[in-house]
């Protein structure tokens, strides 16, 4: 299998398959809403902490944390929480885009 990147027009045929797949969902513009806005975080994250853990232990332990803090801010209820509660869970999504993507350890 070629692993080769290709680009016609500036989009690449990995940005093409995920453009395909996007536009099959009825939802397709709010996911790459969401998604555009976690790439943001992701890079944020990626500058503040460039390993997401010392190892997969660790990453974990920093995904449990991001998960404690949607459960805080789901007790808490008040006005303005569902924003809150938005950004909590795209930390855990970046957490665990980074923990796929092996952002943890010494190699990282």
């Amino acid at each position: 299998m070629d692993n080769r990147v290709f680009s016609v027009n500036g989009v690449s045929a990995c940005e093409y398959d995920l453009l395909k797949s996007l536009r099959q969902h009825e939802d397709g513009g709010a996911i790459a809403m969401v998604l555009a806005g976690d790439l943001d975080r992701l890079a944020e994250a990626r500058a503040k902490h460039p390993k997401v853990g010392e190892n997969v232990y660790h990453a974990l332990g920093a995904l449990s944390a991001e998960h404690g803090e949607v459960c805080q801010e789901l007790e808490k209820h008040r006005e303005g929480w569902e924003e809150r509660m938005d950004s909590e869970l795209q930390d855990v999504r970046v957490v665990a885009l980074r923990m796929s993507l092996r952002e943890f350890g010494e190699d990282a």
